[in-house]
């Protein structure tokens, strides 16, 4: 029987194929990731002879009922009057400061403040985090029924500040977090117009930098040579069997 001719005929061959061709897919990989990965381009480095200036988080704490209760509490009353412009001059006592720095309460009345404005008709607070004198919460407002806004998420600042007897909870921030899909209004459209209620806290997504079907595709000539080396074993194992299955068919004695 005449051996078989061609390049994939040799085990050898068809063995340093493979490897070859894992060792590229590898490299592959590893250069569509330099490429893909953001460039960021790193200032100069400097030296100076002042003291590193180190910034700490504030340490969690737990939120209390009371400053649950109180923190909300002001919150309510904020996207009420100052959020929905519904008589805004009623948010001056739970606005700090910082927020209307440059406001007297009579041009806070008018409404043209540096708060967003919409038209809230129900809100989930979520707890994003709980600081001393601090909380921070994902606010969650939808409009009245039939309205054509979409739902959004605002985060919110809630400051304990003040001096003496005039130590309270503000709103210090309010500023938007992302746009909610038309379909997660359900859970607040069950609680009823202007239903304000407190839901557990949820994690924002993370997108990656690279989309991982690009790294894909640097396996794909693997698979591919995979694919052929695993057709000719076959195809190889089953002629064999075949001339073996010949062989002792013809040698058995008469």
């Amino acid at each position: 029987m005449a051996a078989e001719s061609g390049f994939l005929s040799s085990p050898r061959r068809r063995r340093r194929l493979a490897w070859g061709s894992g060792i590229v897919s590898f490299v592959g990989g590893l250069v569509a990731v330099a490429l893909l990965w953001p460039d960021v381009e790193r200032p100069p480095e400097t030296m100076s002879t002042e003291p590193a200036v180190v910034i700490t988080e504030p340490a969690n704490v737990p939120l209390t009922k009371e400053a649950r209760a109180a923190t909300i509490g002001v919150a309510n009353v904020f996207l009420k009057t100052a959020v929905k412009r519904d008589h805004p001059e009623r948010s001056w006592e739970v606005v700090h400061p910082a927020l209307r720095e440059g406001y007297t309460k009579a041009s806070w009345a008018t409404g043209d403040i540096p708060v967003i404005p919409y038209p809230v008709d129900a809100a989930i607070y979520r707890l994003d985090y709980s600081h001393p004198n601090l909380v921070g919460w994902k606010v969650s407002v939808y409009p009245p029924k039939g309205s054509t806004q979409q739902p959004m998420t605002f985060y919110m600042d809630v400051t304990f500040s003040g001096a003496g007897g005039e130590r309270r909870w503000r709103v210090s921030n309010w500023s938007p977090a992302s746009m909610l899909s038309t379909a997660s209004g359900g859970g607040a459209a069950a609680q009823g117009s202007g239903a304000f209620a407190i839901d557990r806290p949820v994690g924002d997504d993370l997108e990656s930098r690279i989309n991982p079907a690009w790294l894909l595709l640097a396996f794909v000539p693997l698979g591919f040579v995979v694919l052929v080396v695993g057709a000719k074993g076959v195809r190889d194992w089953r002629r064999t069997a075949a001339v073996e299955r010949s062989y002792k068919s013809t040698s058995k004695p008469s």
